[in-house]
């Protein structure tokens, strides 16, 4: 089969144009003899099929776009993790596009829905309409699920080695889904197959394309970790750390990092490698920040210590990372810190870190190359960097606010004397700010009884229009006062023996 923008062009076996919509599709597709279609749903625009080509048998499903991209990301999650799903490709009919699979048939087995496996243990399951699937979902999980599968197999002498395997395997499903936030495990989204020679196994998951793209952990899942109907991720992560052994709270602390930032780009870099084609940046964005958010919840109400999320770059770098945590925790702040002759800008994009003093040491300990920047759980460190903090009055400092309701916030604090690169970078950094529509605060990091009075007339919060320039008014005064020099004051002051004197030039 033929690819097309990385889309496998179904058309193409069945003599089907680009452009043909649905219905014309069903009309061509339901009068040959090698397609069997087994869903159709004109209104909804849904088509599922069965068909063979080179001697294999396939199955089609339409689907959006969105959803391919779920399928995809779940099913790379799943290899990582050593959990069998079924392999998806992506494929194009007509005007559809949809996932593509090989079709399970099995001569030696019977598959058997979960449904089946809970309504003939007992379990009231039905899901003929939307109500009666709120109703009966409360019996599709882990806790009823392993109780239906000891009756249905009490009768074999292996029965507790094969309620153990599934139970194991039931539970990673569980995990996967919970980190995933795979919202549709109804009871036919779940399958066991059992072998004509006793074997019993999981059949590999499928149907994993309806991630959440709505506010992450409050999501209600279709599949529960105890009784209950469509109970949110953190009821169900709380229920299971509740009620299950510790060995799988353990499993599924680790199992978190697959949803990392370092993880999630790497998953973007096999889908494009693997289906020759570039994931939209809007999309990689949005699981960014959704999954980034999920992690950091999940890490909260497992209690899981860990370091903070931080990225250490430039101002261009760091703000679409601060905009991401604003889209998920309403707010986020960020930490420039302008040395003599270098800029960095630090934000933190998991909510771990939510100070401005924390975030201005982890922004030090870059700069003077102390250790990862990533860890602030060094003790003796931070008491070091307490002390750096308090006694680096040569670097002009940035504190953001990023809001979603209201406008965005700088506050610059200035040192008494800058270099021609900071007052460079300052400028460019006003700029920056404006565009980004930015409110500017300014103050001063050291006492300085020559811009004193100056100074305390800027500390009012101004707005950031060029016309009003706030900065370019301090640099004016600072070239006409001899306060932009060539090197740091405190080096000055070092290396010279240069003391301050009550006038306009330090070097009188």
């Amino acid at each position: 089969m033929q690819r097309i923008e990385g889309f496998l062009n179904l058309g193409s076996i069945f003599g089907i144009r680009e452009d043909a919509d649905i219905q014309k599709i069903y009309s061509i597709l339901s009068n040959r003899r090698d397609v069997e279609i087994i869903k159709y749903k004109y209104n909804r625009q849904i088509l599922h099929l069965r068909f063979s080509f080179e001697g294999k048998k396939y199955f089609f499903k339409r689907e959006a776009i969105a959803n391919i991209y779920d399928e995809l990301l779940y099913e790379e999650t799943c290899d990582e993790l050593g959990v069998i799903c079924l392999h998806q490709d992506i494929a194009k009919l007509g005007s559809l596009t949809g996932v593509l699979s090989e079709y399970y048939d099995f001569a030696d087995a019977s598959v058997i829905c979960g449904m089946t496996v809970l309504s003939e243990s007992g379990f009231e399951c039905s899901i003929k309409s939307s109500e009666e699937l709120k109703k009966t979902l409360k019996n599709n999980n882990l806790v009823d699920i392993i109780c239906a599968l000891k009756i249905r197999y009490r009768d074999r002498e292996n029965c507790d080695e094969i309620v153990k395997k599934l139970s194991y395997k039931l539970i990673k499903m569980f995990i996967v889904d919970v980190i995933m936030m795979e919202l549709d495990r109804h009871p036919k989204n779940w399958q066991i197959i059992e072998y004509a020679d006793g074997r019993v196994d999981l059949f590999p998951l499928f149907d994993n394309c309806c991630l959440s793209i709505s506010k992450p952990y409050c999501t209600p899942l279709a599949l529960s970790a105890i009784r209950g109907n469509c109970q949110s991720i953190d009821t169900n992560v709380q229920n299971f750390v509740d009620q299950f052994p510790k060995t799988y709270k353990y499993l599924l602390s680790r199992y978190i990092g697959v949803i990392s930032r370092e993880s999630l780009e790497k998953k973007f870099s096999r889908i494009e490698r693997k289906f020759k084609f570039t994931l939209p940046q809007q999309i990689k964005e949005t699981y960014l920040k959704l999954y980034l958010a999920q992690k950091n919840c999940l890490e909260n109400v497992l209690d899981i210590p860990v370091n903070c999320n931080v990225y250490v770059g430039s101002f261009e770098e760091m703000l679409p990372l601060a905009k991401r945590k604003v889209d998920a925790f309403k707010g986020s702040i960020g930490i420039g810190i302008i040395t003599p002759n270098k800029a960095i800008y630090v934000t933190d994009e998991t909510g771990q870190i939510d100070s401005h003093e924390s975030l201005k040491k982890l922004a030090l300990k870059n700069l003077l190359g102390l250790g990862s920047p990533y860890d602030i759980y060094d003790m003796e460190l931070d008491e070091q960097l307490d002390d750096i903090a308090d006694t680096a009055n040569d670097n002009i400092e940035v504190y953001l606010e990023f809001n979603d309701t209201t406008k965005n916030l700088a506050e610059i604090s200035i040192p008494a004397f800058m270099t021609p690169s900071q007052a460079q970078e300052l400028q460019i950094l006003e700029e920056k700010l404006y565009r980004q529509g930015f409110i500017i605060t300014i103050s001063s990091t050291t006492i300085d009884p020559l811009i004193e009075d100056f100074v305390a007339s800027l500390i009012s919060i101004v707005p950031s229009p060029k016309k009003d320039s706030i900065i370019e008014q301090i640099l004016d005064y600072y070239r006409k006062n001899g306060r932009i020099i060539d090197c740091a004051y405190d080096d000055l002051k070092k290396n010279f023996n240069i003391k301050r004197r009550s006038s306009n030039s330090i070097f009188s």
